[in-house]
């Protein structure tokens, strides 16, 4: 990792999938980065990012797997979520914002977010 890169910084910690996270390299254009890690005592969910109106990756994730996703130069980027159990099957999705003009290299400034979980059926 680059000694310009701070993070990853906590998001967001979606019930049952795992933790959000971003990173950023004041380096780097485009500096801003998501990640996400699932929690191990989990189950596999699959995951889906989206930027620029278009999917950048789709990945099956087991518990505990760690993903660092690509520095993307989309100022919007929405991760969707979808985890199939016994109990029935969990979505969710964050649409992450990073407005220009902010500086989002500290844990203390997040970028704006939505979060959607939609209970198991």
């Amino acid at each position: 990792a680059s000694a310009t890169v701070r993070g990853p910084f906590l998001l967001v910690s979606l019930p049952s999938l795992g933790t959000v996270d971003w990173r950023c390299d004041a380096a780097r254009q485009p500096g801003l980065a998501l990640g996400f890690r699932a929690f191990s005592a989990g189950a596999d969910l699959y995951l889906r990012l989206r930027a620029g109106g278009r999917t950048v990756l789709r990945r099956q994730i087991l518990p505990g797997q760690m993903i660092r996703f690509p520095y993307l130069q989309a100022r919007i980027q929405r991760l969707d979520f979808v985890q199939g159990t016994k109990a029935g099957t969990l979505r969710a999705s964050v649409t992450v914002n990073f407005l220009p003009g902010f500086g989002y290299c500290w844990p203390y400034f997040p970028p704006r977010m939505d979060v959607r979980v939609l209970p198991r059926r």
